[in-house]
């Protein structure tokens, strides 16, 4: 079974937000230098909702690639289990490990 933990996919795409981000606090960093309070203002709240949705979708990434490393332990284990007799000993409860669908691995 081989698992798919070096994909540079998360890696490239956490990179392109990461430099949104920094985009954004560039653009709030220079109005805070204008003399106008309301124009600075405005410019903040206008970058920080695009960058709330860059951190959402930074998040689910990452959450579904934990998920598919969570579910990749969980039939490894049971593959163990199978072939050798016992799983493996840092899996104690495949009920965390649930795989695509919902439906829970027996054990």
């Amino acid at each position: 079974m081989e698992m798919a933990v070096n994909d540079h996919t998360l890696d490239n795409l956490h990179s392109i937000i990461e430099h949104e981000i920094a985009l954004s606090s560039r653009r709030i960093q220079d109005t805070s230098r204008s003399a106008d309070e309301s124009f600075h203002e405005a410019v903040t709240d206008n970058e920080c909702d695009p960058v709330e949705q860059l951190l959402d979708l930074a998040f689910v990434a990452a959450q579904t690639f934990i998920t598919t490393v969570r579910s990749s332990i969980a039939r490894l284990s049971q593959i163990c289990k199978n072939d050798l007799g016992s799983p493996l000993s840092f899996v104690t409860s495949l009920q965390a490990y649930e795989e695509d669908g919902g439906d829970r691995l027996n054990y």
